[in-house]
């Protein structure tokens, strides 16, 4: 995310799209850090990728994913 830019709220369509493919994902049996990566690069909004993936990076760091 660049500093300047302003932060995008990403769509509820793109929202519903990540979490069908994360529980594809996790019902399959692709770990959670593993699913979400895949799920982020899926997503069209690279803010929203971006904001994933640090997500991701701080689940795997010990942090809860509820922020």
């Amino acid at each position: 995310m660049h500093p300047l830019r302003p932060r995008t709220t990403p769509s509820a369509a793109q929202v519903g799209s990540f979490l069908r493919q994360l529980a594809v994902l996790v019902r399959a049996g692709v770990p959670l850090p593993v699913g979400l990566e895949l799920a982020a690069a899926g997503s069209s909004n690279q803010e929203f990728s971006c904001r994933l993936r640090v997500a991701r990076q701080q689940m795997i760091e010990g942090a809860g994913l509820s922020g």
